[in-house]
């Protein structure tokens, strides 16, 4: 089985977006540039673009900061830069002084581990986000979503009221899909499916509108559609 992290805070990712980690390869996770894309690509100008790896050897997981400008904490406590330090259960990391962070999680443990304590109920001025349900609730209605509905919903709330482009809510929905070159392996007709099924859940108070061959724009209505 592979590890997770789970995201906790970070653009461009919702709170509570799991990314795997793989064991047969190192996991770089900074920001991305022209140049280069790391296995997770967060926006924060105080990330580096090689903030820190996760590898996989000896039946364990090891984090290592990459000499990053602004550091990297695990449970608080500063690493040292280019030493290997052992990642448990529900490790929490941070980078450049909580410009993100995430939750270190093992597969191998058991499946039914409680992640309440690390994925609270997210309550904004109009809506409510339960990253442990994936429910979504607008004032009086509730969706409930699959996984990738939940975090293609989650992130265009996240920018409610703007212009969302088709490669950053692909990038957001399916992190583990980006290449080290930058692309993201996600058909359109794949993401327009999504886009379907979302549009298709959401009641009276959410819509979706399609900038044809660009993006997105969610608008919420306060009194709801008639």
């Amino acid at each position: 089985m592979n590890g997770m992290l789970i995201i906790r805070n970070g653009a461009p990712f919702y709170e509570g977006a799991s990314v795997p980690i793989p064991k047969d390869k190192a996991c770089i996770i900074g920001r991305s540039s022209e140049e280069w894309e790391p296995y997770l690509a967060f926006q924060s100008a105080y990330i580096s673009r090689k903030h820190f790896e996760v590898t996989y050897e000896s039946n364990a997981f090891f984090i290592t900061d990459l000499f990053s400008k602004h550091g990297t904490k695990v449970n608080g406590e500063e690493l040292q830069p280019g030493t290997p330090r052992l990642l448990k259960e529900q490790d929490v990391i941070t980078l450049a002084n909580e410009e993100a962070a995430l939750v270190f999680r093992n597969d191998d443990m058991d499946a039914t581990l409680d992640l309440g304590p690390l994925l609270k109920q997210i309550n904004k001025p109009f809506y409510t986000l339960d990253p442990i349900l994936q429910k979504v609730k607008v004032k009086e209605e509730t969706y409930i979503l699959s996984d990738k509905e939940y975090a293609c919903l989650a992130y265009l709330l996240e920018y409610n009221n703007q212009f969302v482009s088709k490669e950053a809510l692909k990038k957001s929905v399916w992190p583990e899909r980006v290449e080290s070159n930058g692309e993201i392996l996600v058909a359109a007709e794949e993401l327009n499916a999504l886009i379907y099924r979302v549009r298709k859940k959401i009641g009276t108070y959410l819509e979706i509108e399609v900038i044809r061959g660009k993006g997105y724009w969610l608008h919420f209505n306060e009194n709801g559609r008639e």
